[in-house]
């Protein structure tokens, strides 16, 4: 979660009705969970509320990481990246 860490894993979704909601629910289904992920939005979070630069020790202790965590953290976020330029790139 983008600001508040008891709501990580979490996501609150709104649907205009139950057939709405099936057709979302379903889209979250067959994608995995990663947890790269959430760690990698736990650095985000650290690193967009407070100072931006901060130690791998810093980042352990804003976070509860511990530094593989982080290191990959930041390997899964920096590999989404390249995903998304390499889609972007003509």
């Amino acid at each position: 979660h983008a600001t508040n860490e008891w709501f990580d894993g979490l996501r609150l979704i709104t649907t205009c009705s139950d057939e709405h909601f099936d057709e979302i629910k379903a889209g979250y289904t067959d994608r995995p969970f990663v947890d790269e992920e959430l760690w990698a939005a736990k650095l985000t979070r650290a690193l967009t509320t407070g100072p931006p630069a901060l130690s791998m020790d810093q980042l352990g202790c804003r976070t509860g990481l511990q530094e593989p965590q982080i290191r990959a953290a930041i390997a899964w976020h920096n590999e989404r990246m390249r995903e998304a330029q390499q889609r972007t790139d003509p």
